[in-house]
């Protein structure tokens, strides 16, 4: 019995780790928008007071999207220089059908 739960849980952690915000598309950057960084900030307000914290994890925060965001736009356009490449290959091919396919 302990073997096949070993196996059920590596099975979970490989499927939660790629559903992370490190992701692929435009379900990372929902699942960062979806973060709750409200603890997170209540917890600096109370070791450091200061406005000058509250400046440093905004920027964080904004520089985090950033490089979501820029990770995403790269996933669809490798996305769409792999079809694209398909579209040419098939047609140069001759394949009619398939590259009407590709393209709706």
């Amino acid at each position: 019995m302990g073997l096949f739960n070993w196996f059920r849980s590596n099975k979970q952690e490989a499927s939660d780790g790629s559903s992370s915000a490190e992701g692929k598309g435009i379900e990372a950057v929902y699942s960062f928008l979806q973060t709750d960084f409200e603890p997170k900030g209540y917890n600096d307000a109370l070791i450091n007071p200061d406005q000058s914290n509250k400046a440093d994890g905004i920027r964080m925060i904004r520089s985090h999207l950033s490089i979501i965001l820029d990770k995403s736009m790269n996933h669809y356009e490798k996305l769409i220089r792999d079809l694209d490449y398909h579209v040419k290959s098939r047609s140069d091919a001759g394949l009619v059908d398939l590259v009407e396919e590709l393209k709706a």
